[in-house]
């Protein structure tokens, strides 16, 4: 999403259509992706691909959060 956002290039897969739907709730800061969400907050993006090891991380440093 990143790299589509940044440089207008779609990665050529089978997401190439979802990427160009969901470009709309991005934004790009400074080269961080941030997903625009109901009432105006802006959060940081994850991309899928390091999601796992991010959380398997928050995880081992602080158990379970809830």
């Amino acid at each position: 999403m990143g790299h589509y956002l940044m440089k207008g290039i779609l990665p050529g897969d089978e997401f190439d259509e979802l990427i160009k739907l969901e470009a709309k709730n991005f934004v790009v800061n400074t080269d961080v992706s941030y997903r625009q969400v109901p009432d105006g907050v802006v959060a940081p993006y994850l991309e899928w691909l390091f999601r796992a090891d991010f959380i398997q991380r928050m995880h081992n440093e602080y158990g379970i959060v809830g």
